[in-house]
């Protein structure tokens, strides 16, 4: 592996995921002071909102910011000109489109999405708008691999809410949380428009061929399709909480969920980075090369995202009592679940990304329309049974089979991942948490001591745990040079 690629990946990867630790901080703090000072009730209600503004968000996705950043990526000339106008003139076409359908026909569309919506008839359309372009923004900057700025936008935002929410603690309910998600948003989006040169993409000629239309939608058809599947297993969990049970047990899934969460902002500030790393391998016939950074990639995931798995299950409770009010202790278990979740379902976008990357987008559509069919499934049978927790322990069957899929599909293709790069470190953690739960010891001494066991395990048995410490040096390394070269007068 070409080790000049790898620093220049860990590179991005750095400036990418600066913004996102922040983003992820302050967003902790603002859930934080969520839970502290508005009811379960209220804050349910407000999640269900945003859910709802970002499934139609998706909806009118169409498939176009991953088109978006492949064409930026690997596209020179008039082609990349007239795809990015191509994309840019229908995300528009259909924001206004679905804006004028959603608040003239709020009526008949909001009772499908949840009880409660109808008086925010008009707040919900603007946040629809407003979340649409921040993340189309987002992603032009991806492809235009400006990682840095990426970063700072979160970090801003992030930063933004957390003051608003913190200044009018003492007066929040739903709307105003929802003025606060829209100024946020405001903010994002001008700093968005200040940073692109719109007039460096050519985007100021407006013309375009036949040909290049029918490319972009060819190409952006199955992933728009993916993203449908993505929002029918990753929003419709609230909205199954919500008409078998009730807003506050949406709260308590979503503060379940929150610190899982974070670090899945964490993992896609990392395929910001991947994405265009891998696709560019890909597009130069480095197959060989690619399928190393693959497993590289796999193998270090899981020893550092299934070690906090451990984490969250051992010290769990502690966890959820420090970071959220203490009415929500119970959460604890289904915590710990959802971080193991969000660890399958890390490695299956690695592994769904790369074989987009590597022009597969179809297969990847296949897999996801198999999932979103077991995660359906299994929540409507489990939440009635099991509460809100049943909704985590469909997303755990369902990213269990994704995985299990993506292998496969990636095998059938001729990209074989390898497998045990993943299963050994997993078998690891699984070991030590079993032992955790039948030893019965619960003190702090104890707790660190299975920490112990974890990482003496991992080092005997995980080559790639020794090597995620070489990866570390060499990120530490670079972060400490680049600020060395910011603090050197010139």
């Amino acid at each position: 592996m070409n080790k000049n690629f790898i620093t220049q990946f860990l590179k991005g990867s750095i400036s990418a995921s600066a913004g996102t630790l922040i983003t992820v901080a302050f967003h902790f703090l603002s859930i934080t002071i969520m839970t502290r000072y508005i009811s379960p009730e209220m804050l349910g209600l407000y999640f269900l909102i945003i859910a709802t503004a970002s499934f139609l968000k998706i909806v009118g996705n169409l498939g176009m910011d991953l088109t978006l950043v492949k064409y930026l990526t690997e596209k020179e000339g008039d082609e990349k000109q007239e795809a990015v106008t191509i994309i840019l003139i229908v995300r528009f076409i259909v924001l206004a489109l679905f804006s004028i359908i959603l608040y003239f026909g709020s009526s008949l569309i909001l009772p499908l999405l949840g009880e409660g919506l109808e008086p925010y008839v008009i707040l919900i359309p603007l946040i629809f708008i407003g979340h649409s372009l921040r993340e189309f923004f987002l992603f032009m900057l991806q492809g235009l691999q400006r990682f840095a700025y990426y970063a700072m936008i979160q970090a801003v935002s992030s930063v933004v809410k957390f003051g608003l929410i913190f200044l009018f603690r003492n007066e929040l309910t739903v709307n105003a949380l929802l003025y606060v998600e829209l100024i946020m948003l405001g903010v994002s989006i001008v700093i968005e428009l200040w940073i692109i040169n719109f007039k460096e993409l050519g985007l100021y000629d407006l013309r375009f061929s036949k040909g290049t239309f029918k490319k972009v939608f060819t190409f952006g058809f199955p992933l728009y399709y993916t993203s449908l599947l993505v929002a029918g297993y990753g929003k419709s969990s609230v909205f199954l909480i919500n008409y078998y049970l009730s807003p506050a047990s949406i709260a308590l899934f979503e503060v379940a969920v929150k610190i899982p969460e974070g670090f899945v902002r964490i993992l896609r500030s990392f395929l910001v980075v991947y994405f265009p790393n891998i696709a560019t391998l890909f597009s130069q016939d480095k197959k060989q090369e690619a399928l190393k950074f693959i497993n590289k990639t796999v193998g270090v995931g899981s020893v550092g995202i299934s070690i906090l798995c451990v984490i969250t299950f051992i010290f769990g409770a502690d966890i959820v009592s420090i970071v959220f009010s203490p009415q929500y202790e119970n959460v604890s278990f289904a915590f710990s679940l959802a971080m193991f979740n969000i660890y399958l379902a890390s490695i299956s976008n690695i592994l769904g990304y790369s074989l987009v990357s590597a022009g597969h987008p179809k297969s990847s559509s296949i897999v996801n329309t198999a999932s979103t069919l077991i995660y359906l499934v299994s929540s409507i049978i489990l939440i009635p049974l099991s509460g809100f927790v049943g909704a985590i322990i469909a997303f755990l069957i369902m990213n269990s089979a994704a995985l299990a899929f993506y292998f496969i599909y990636m095998a059938r293709v001729g990209i074989a991942a390898d497998v045990s790069k993943f299963v050994l470190p997993t078998a690891v953690s699984v070991a030590v948490c079993v032992l955790f739960s039948f030893s019965g010891m619960n003190s702090f001494l104890a707790k660190f001591g299975f920490m112990g066991l974890l990482l003496g395990l991992n080092l005997l048995l995980v080559p790639e745990f020794k090597a995620s410490f070489g990866y570390l040096q060499t990120a530490v390394s670079l972060l400490t040079n680049r600020n060395s070269q910011q603090t050197t007068p010139a």
